[in-house]
């Protein structure tokens, strides 16, 4: 989270659920939020959901 301080600065803080803060950089927080995510579903039915796409589904 990046809040303002009394000071009139800027503070960065863990994010609930999630934590932080990342390195300063966003593939920190993608790595960080992709080991935290619930998907709705599992991992076969979200290949065969993707099956004709573009790319391998694998």
């Amino acid at each position: 989270m990046i809040f303002r301080n009394r000071e009139g600065g800027y503070e960065c803080r863990p994010l609930p659920g999630i934590g932080g803060t990342f390195d300063n950089t966003a593939t920190a927080f993608f790595e960080t939020w992709a080991d935290s995510v619930k998907f709705k579903w599992d991992k076969e039915t979200i290949i065969y959901m993707i099956q004709r796409g573009p790319i391998s589904a694998k």
